[in-house]
């Protein structure tokens, strides 16, 4: 067996665990919510449930990347078809991410990493990323798909479409039963809402590791959380670690749980300071700055408001 057929068994043993603990808890919350007759608890589980489909999104993105194992592959169509992001269009979208990070053709930080997008119309772009992530996610991943300046070969766009296509069925199916048994405001509680702080979530995440991040390299092109309180490391690992970025993006094939080592071996190595935060705050407010005023990365951040542990392009 080849090494990175061994990682790819590894990485979907180390999701299957993760797997094993979201879904009770995701099923049993959204029950919860839909079926409770307290009028405050779906307002209590909304946050917690949010928390709970953002882990689903980050078990796409593990999937995706150990695409070759057929049961990683099949997982990946899945909770694609259910967040109506087709696997293969993630796929697509998300090699060249790591192929040209924060550059013009990284398709998956349009349109902030596009010089010919204002910074006007960024910002615009960004509110509307944070308050409708449900959706400008679907539409970020899809656009390599629907673009006039696609990329992908017929035999691709044939497999995107089947799996959009899977996704109107499910959801056909799904909005036909809620409208036929009348539980428009239970679905909208229990599942929309959360499913919209989830959105929210998404892009604030995808901000913190990228906003006003010039560099090309993967550890100095992106943040980094790499924490050490208990509440930190809890929603980490309940997060595929997907916020230990610079680290993934340096190397790929590194598992979920090998990235804290491997995050502390890059930082011993590094004669410069790496742009390594301890918490999920440190690293947001480090971002917010960009986000107010130029939200923007690549040739599109602003000179001179980079963060003051960015330092020029380490050699890989």
């Amino acid at each position: 067996m080849s090494t990175i057929e061994t990682h790819d068994y590894t990485e979907l043993d180390l999701q299957s665990r993760r797997l094993i603990l979201l879904v009770p808890f995701l099923a049993a919350t959204v029950v919860w919510s839909w079926w409770t007759t307290n009028p405050h608890i779906p307002w209590l589980l909304a946050v917690p449930i949010a928390y709970f489909f953002l882990c689903a999104t980050s078990l796409l993105h593990e999937f995706i990347h150990r695409i070759n194992h057929v049961r990683c592959r099949w997982w990946a169509r899945f909770i694609g078809m259910l967040i109506v992001t087709p696997a293969t269009a993630y796929r697509e979208t998300h090699v060249r991410h790591h192929a040209y990070l924060n550059r013009p053709v990284d398709w998956e930080l349009w349109p902030y990493s596009d010089p010919n997008c204002s910074r006007a119309f960024r910002r615009i772009f960004a509110w509307f990323d944070i308050l409708a992530g449900l959706a400008t996610s679907p539409l970020v991943y899809g656009r390599i798909y629907w673009s006039r300046q696609s990329p992908l070969s017929p035999e691709v766009r044939r497999q995107i479409t089947f799996e959009y296509l899977a996704s109107l069925v499910f959801w056909g199916a799904v909005i036909a039963g809620v409208a036929y048994y009348g539980q428009w405001w239970n679905f909208t509680l229990a599942v929309m809402l959360p499913w919209w702080i989830a959105g929210v979530m998404q892009t604030v995440r995808k901000f913190t590791e990228h906003l006003g991040m010039s560099s090309f390299d993967p550890l100095e092109g992106t943040r980094t959380v790499h924490g050490g309180n208990v509440i930190t490391r809890v929603c980490s690992y309940l997060n595929s670690d997907i916020f230990v970025h610079g680290p993934h993006h340096r190397s790929p094939m590194v598992t979920a749980d090998e990235l804290d080592t491997f995050a502390t071996e890059l930082r011993t190595q590094q004669e410069r300071k790496l742009p390594f935060y301890r918490t999920y705050f440190a690293a947001t407010w480090a971002m917010l700055p960009h986000l107010l005023l130029n939200p923007g990365c690549g040739e599109n951040a602003t000179p001179g408001t980079a963060d003051p542990s960015q330092s020029p392009a380490v050699t890989a």
